[in-house]
């Protein structure tokens, strides 16, 4: 997956080359893959950050055991997010307690 933000706050999210998520659910291997292409626009106030979208539908499986359970919508919808920095990293934390994500700088 590759993330690509502008100075305009356009970012674009593209799955089209990802690879698959892989793990265990309930002792059998769960394979999670997405595909497809998500624009949205983030505006940032210097503590917390708006994503705001057209809602997208990607193209999503879901395997367990090799057997495919469902085809969950994934849509973007608008979400405020914290973002504490360094000058070497990024962390964006979802405001419910979810899963946050780390970036740094190569």
């Amino acid at each position: 997956m590759t993330y690509t933000f502008t100075g305009d706050g356009t970012e674009v999210d593209d799955f089209t080359n990802s690879e698959p998520l892989v793990g265990v659910y309930d002792g059998e291997t769960l394979i999670w893959v997405e595909r497809g292409v998500a624009t949205s626009h983030v505006h940032a106030n210097g503590s917390s950050a708006t994503e705001t979208g057209v809602p997208t539908q990607l193209t999503t499986a879901v395997y367990i055991g090799g057997v495919l359970v469902t085809r969950p919508a994934i849509a973007s919808k608008p979400v405020t997010f914290a973002y504490p920095c360094t000058a070497t990293t990024l962390r964006i934390q979802n405001p419910n307690g979810g899963t946050s994500l780390t970036f740094a700088r190569g």
